[in-house]
């Protein structure tokens, strides 16, 4: 028999078995109603009947099978639920998922396909087109996709929304705003899902059901707090607060449903599958919008039709927000697959780790101790820089750990994958030392900053991984998400974190820089600031400059007592080998503009080049420099003024929309700047650049 003859051979047996009495029991079977022992007797003498010669094939063609093995294929073959072959054989459903992994090692590919039709392929094409899905997905998470719906629906309405302008003013909401909104609805999905993952192990439906209102009246409120106060989204700890929720919600999202089980070969299968349908889902919805995207352009092309940049983004919003993730919803395990604790080994994974990632790992661990020894031969501290390799090192001996857990769990494993397992946390132990002098010699030589102190974390997090992982002999995985997720959340959400604390630390060292030195006048606008930074001493004036430039940049409202500027002047010593290279000022006038008034006469496009030493040098005031533009008729240089404030208010003005005017000595002409690139001196004069604008006339 071939192999195309077992399929149509199978085929016809199964269309036969479903004709018969007892089928109809295995149609309407469920796991609370096992069948009786004589139903279990009629099943398999039907089977074994109407599947002869099926059952010979295997026997004749595949010795190695038991009397189990052949009855279980017998019984797959039907195509009915695990729960339902457990019971006709008289065994648990983890039986049956263990015999079905031993028997891919008996049965070659091809032959699996007539008995096990659940493959990758065959369930996104059933999840593409099953009528079903959409009811499927709203069964099981109703109030994410309302959510999702909501989400869409304002998406396409900013599609479609007119930008600010002249005739619309006030837009309904500003940048901060929107930002705001799509955070809420896009939080709210992740957490809805998640607690529903989370509601479907919990025993009282009423707790889930306070628990979910709880939790999205706190997002609800969190959300009208930024679209309140916009301005956040400029704030540091702000920023990092919500990303830090959004870790932990990720981290909750996989591992939240499994908080009864005492393995985590469950957990693993589950994020593996959701992982891979993620992809999958996504990649579906980036080759669906392409195409899509490709058929409307032709219109243009063929037909001479234009198709509306809004309908593109509309579209985008449909096939690369909602239907992916619809469908990965859709594939999100449930059930027995959701349990699923059988250690299935996945070839292309380990041969990705054996092969790829360990020798990589090898030669960051080459590297690193090299240089460690380098440093301790010459008895110097090492390199501020060499925290992010020895980082690197640490998310990739994670990802080995973790990668490897489901081999090391089936009992398959050989030495070499022990070895890894047990010895690369020892290996990495050292490494960790030089990172940690490493973060201590940055933090001594310039300072707290948010990101130095999470990186300390990281480190002394990184300590208790290896540790763990080679006391606990890497027995139980789950710790390690869910500690790093905890760590973050807890340094970024409570009123002192790592933020404020920088910003703490930043201010009380710029008040001792600046004590008996400020003026009367406070706050500072930019020309008072301008003048205090060049009445400071050198020595002063550089600290000064990054300290104010570190508070503006995290938090404006650290220095709102001492200053009302938005940014910091370029500034940069020419004695500081880290700023050896001079400050640079670039700017664009956004939009149009209106013609200066009286100027009505366009004479020439500028495009000039700026320098400061040589022939055709500027001529450099201590209020600006001049330029020289040569007429259309060669005769005479028309000679124009760009002031030193004008080209500091670029630098002041982040949203600054108004073009700069340069106008000649006796005001005939007028140079509309509408973008400047400028390389500034440390006295905040130019010293080479370029200047393109429209030059005007009365």
């Amino acid at each position: 028999m071939t192999l195309q003859q077992l399929k149509e051979t199978t085929q016809r047996s199964r269309e036969a078995f479903r004709q018969t009495d007892i089928a109809q029991c295995l149609q309407q079977y469920r796991k609370n109603t096992p069948l009786t022992a004589e139903q279990r007797r009629q099943v398999m003498s039907d089977v074994h009947s109407r599947f002869s010669d099926v059952e010979a094939y295997l026997r004749e063609n595949h010795p190695a099978l038991t009397d189990e093995d052949v009855e279980l294929c017998l019984l797959s073959a039907l195509q009915y639920p695990s729960s339902a072959v457990a019971d006709c054989l008289a065994v648990s459903e983890e039986a049956v998922r263990v015999r079905k992994h031993r028997m891919k090692t008996k049965l070659p590919r091809e032959v699996q396909g007539v008995f096990w039709e659940k493959r990758a392929g065959a369930r996104l094409l059933k999840t593409l087109f099953m009528k079903d899905t959409m009811q499927n997905v709203w069964r099981r998470f109703p109030l994410a996709v309302v959510w999702l719906m909501l989400l869409m629906v304002y998406a396409i309405w900013l599609c479609w929304a007119k930008a600010p302008s002249a005739d619309n003013p006030a837009f309904l909401m500003s940048i901060g705003q929107r930002t705001a909104l799509v955070y809420g609805l896009g939080m709210a999905i992740v957490l809805a899902t998640t607690l529903k993952l989370w509601g479907e192990e919990v025993q009282r439906p009423s707790l889930y059901r306070w628990v979910t209102l709880a939790a999205h009246l706190l997002l609800a409120a969190d959300t009208v707090w930024l679209l309140t106060h916009p301005e956040a989204i400029d704030w540091t700890g702000a920023i990092v607060a919500r990303l830090s929720l959004i870790v932990a919600l990720a981290t909750a999202f996989f591992y939240a449903p499994f908080f009864r089980e005492k393995d985590d070969l469950p957990v693993w299968n589950f994020t593996w599958r959701t992982f891979l349908w993620f992809s999958i889902s996504f990649l579906t919805g980036g080759i669906l919008t392409a195409g899509l995207l490709a058929l409307i352009s032709s219109f243009h092309y063929l037909f001479g039709l234009h198709v509306s940049e809004h309908w593109y983004l509309t579209l985008m919003v449909v096939t690369l927000l909602t239907t992916p993730v619809l469908l990965f919803l859709a594939r999100i395990p449930e059930g027995d697959e959701k349990h699923d604790g059988v250690a299935v080994v996945s070839k292309y994974l380990i041969f990705v780790i054996r092969y790829l990632f360990v020798p990589l790992l090898a030669l960051y661990l080459i590297v690193l101790y090299v240089y460690g020894f380098r440093i301790l031969v010459r008895w110097e501290l090492p390199n501020g820089g060499v925290g992010w390799l020895v980082s690197a090192l640490m998310v990739g001996c994670v990802v080995v750990e973790l990668g490897l857990y489901p081999v090391m769990r089936s009992g398959e494993s050989k030495p070499f994958e022990r070895w890894i397992v047990r010895w690369l946390p020892v290996l990495i132990l050292p490494l960790l030392l030089l990172m940690t002098v490493g973060i201590a010699r940055r933090l001594s030589d310039y300072s707290i900053t948010p990101l130095r102190l999470y990186l300390l974390t990281f480190n002394l997090w990184c300590y208790a991984v290896c540790i763990g992982l080679f006391v606990g002999r890497a027995r139980r995985i789950r710790w390690i998400m869910m500690s790093l997720a905890g760590v973050f959340l807890l340094t970024s959400v409570l009123p002192v974190n790592y933020t404020s604390i920088s910003l703490r630390a930043r201010r009380h060292k710029l008040d001792r820089l600046v004590e008996n030195t400020l003026p009367a006048t406070l706050p500072m606008d930019d020309e008072a600031m301008g003048a205090w930074i060049t009445s400071l001493d050198d020595s002063c004036r550089k600290q000064v400059w990054d300290e104010l430039d570190f508070l503006l940049d995290t938090d404006r409202r650290s220095v709102a007592d001492l200053t009302s500027v938005k940014h910091m002047y370029p500034f940069a010593s020419p004695t500081d080998a880290e700023h050896d290279e001079l400050s640079t000022i670039d700017y664009s006038a956004k939009g149009p503009f209106a013609l200066p008034e009286g100027y009505v006469q366009f004479h020439d496009e500028i495009y000039t080049y700026l320098k400061t030493e040589g022939e055709d040098a500027v001529q450099v005031t201590p209020d600006g420099f001049w330029i020289e533009q040569p007429n259309t008729d060669d005769s005479a240089k028309i000679p124009l003024f760009i002031g030193k404030n004008q080209i500091l208010s670029c630098t002041i003005d982040a949203e600054k929309t108004t073009p700069l005017l340069c106008y000649s000595a006796d005001s005939t002409y007028v140079l509309v700047v509408t973008r400047l690139n400028l390389r500034m001196n440390p006295d905040n004069t130019p010293s080479s650049g370029n200047v393109y604008g429209f030059l005007l006339s009365k």
